[in-house]
């Protein structure tokens, strides 16, 4: 329930094209459940897996410092109806909806 989008009640889910992402799940053989977090107090998330670990390592079991991307918001898809709608284009090739 944590996760849904409290009006919708939908639940987004991202596909990256990120090797360690990709060799993560593949290993694992099931999806992976992660968050954007933002501390209270902050407005943006942190991105840098030496301050995550420094400051929650104590909570976290693994921190894999890596390359994230670009920065380039990604492209959003809602699938809830019949027809996809693009809602924000961004990183990944929507050409095909």
């Amino acid at each position: 329930r944590m996760t849904l989008n409290p009006k919708k009640h939908t639940l987004g889910v991202r596909i990256p094209d990120h090797a360690i992402t990709q060799s993560l799940v593949a290993e694992f053989g099931a999806p992976i459940l992660s968050s954007t977090f933002i501390r209270p107090g902050q407005e943006e998330p942190e991105t840098n897996g030496w301050e995550i670990q420094d400051s929650l390592g104590h909570l976290i079991d693994v921190v894999i410092e890596g390359p994230v991307g670009q920065g380039e918001p990604t492209s959003v898809i809602d699938l809830t109806d019949d027809v996809p709608e693009v809602l924000r284009e961004g990183a990944g090739d929507v050409s095909l909806l």
